[in-house]
């Protein structure tokens, strides 16, 4: 019998001096790309990209990698948005990798995404670590967390200028059916028509924390309008989008509509942040929403349940010239009708709102409740806060 075991290395990449056929991946002789030192790569791995721009359509397929630059280096990864055939996404991640940790690199361009956590046959990736990234310039969704991914942690990154092929939904990050995702201390800024972060289908434990977020057209969605089919019923059936969210201690300015959307959200808290010059074209900076999922069995409209908001700062420009339809004034804090069960209300105190005066010719901060009592549209409430 022979004993052996694995002993983990670390490997090199070097577009200009490495060769992905002689090369042995050793730091006199490395290999020239990423997708190369992944083939030969290892549980407990380390591979170090020098300074330099590595083609994309990069695939993780084993578990226990750590891809980074290497020290004092600076790694781009680059893929065309326009040519799916060879660039689907920059970056994917297979849906039975674990223990993954990509950091202190950059990532452009994909036909569809930058960073893809695939899942497939009920298995997605776990425990996964993205920090110090820069993610920038993809055709849609910068990062995106597919179905059953879990325990994924986004930190200290830049996410920016998500959909330049297809702007509507270009989320800096989407998690579907995303379970303990963490994103925190990230600049997330300048997207098309998506949202900083984007939770849906039943997404559970989110912390979502001192993030700053600007020039966005929605801050962060907290749940949204999945199909049903994305849904796990047999641990959701009632069909919230998002269970169990903290989003704390947040910067979000400059949204053209909500910089928080609450949408079919269950034990949302929403705690210390600031948000501040929002819903500059249309929205509240605050909306409480439910959703009719038509698609389901049934049809039911799932309303957000046992919500708080406290503690926040919200501001609203002047320039402000958007409004919540119906009629009404642009309200900083929406209550849409079915938005929560009959007259059950949010837990909300110590909130300071400020409405700057603007086209209303008015500086007050106003609340919408559109939820009727009776078929009477004078049972809505709309009035100072």
């Amino acid at each position: 019998p022979i004993a052996y075991g694995n002993v983990a290395r670390t490997i090199w990449v070097d577009d200009v001096l490495g060769d992905d056929v002689i090369g042995s991946g050793s730091e006199l002789y490395p290999y020239a790309s990423p997708k190369k030192a992944l083939f030969e790569a290892w549980h407990g791995d380390v591979i170090n990209m020098r300074s330099g721009i590595y083609a994309g359509g990069v695939f993780v397929r084993r578990s226990n990698i750590t891809i980074q630059s290497a020290p004092g280096h600076w790694a781009v990864i680059a893929g065309s948005t326009h040519e799916p055939s060879s660039v689907v996404n920059a970056v994917s991640v297979g849906h039975d990798v674990s223990n993954l940790i990509m950091r202190n690199f950059e990532i452009t361009g994909g036909f569809y995404y930058g960073i893809m956590l695939s899942t497939s046959g009920g298995m997605a990736a776990h425990n996964t670590l993205l920090e110090n990234l820069r993610v920038h310039r993809t055709g849609s969704v910068c990062i995106k967390a597919s179905m059953g991914t879990t325990d994924l942690m986004i930190r200290s990154s830049e996410i920016s200028h998500c959909g330049t092929r297809y702007f509507k939904n270009a989320h800096a990050i989407a998690g579907i059916q995303t379970h303990h995702l963490t994103v925190e201390d990230c600049y997330i800024h300048d997207l098309g028509g998506g949202a900083g972060v984007h939770l849906e289908a039943g997404s559970i434990h989110t912390l979502l924390q001192r993030n700053y977020i600007s020039n966005v057209t929605f801050g962060m969605n907290i749940g949204f309008a999945a199909a049903y089919g994305s849904f796990d019923v047999s641990t959701n059936p009632e069909l919230y989008e998002s269970i169990d969210s903290t989003i704390v201690n947040n910067i979000i300015t400059g949204t053209r509509m909500a910089a928080i959307n609450l949408w079919a959200a269950h034990s949302a808290r929403i705690v210390f942040n600031t948000l501040f010059h929002v819903q500059e074209y249309a929205q509240s900076a605050v909306i409480i929403n439910g959703f009719q999922h038509n698609d389901a069995p049934g049809a039911p409209h799932t309303s957000c349940k046992n919500i708080t908001i406290v503690g926040n700062i919200i501001t609203k420009s002047s320039s402000a010239s958007g409004t919540n339809g119906g009629g009404y004034g642009s309200a900083m804090l929406h209550i849409r009708d079915y938005g929560l069960v009959g007259s059950d209300m949010p837990h909300m105190s110590h909130n300071i709102y400020h409405a700057e005066a603007g086209w209303e010719s008015q500086s007050v901060a106003t609340f919408l409740d559109e939820r009727t009592i009776t078929d009477d549209p004078s049972s809505v409430f709309f009035g100072d806060l």
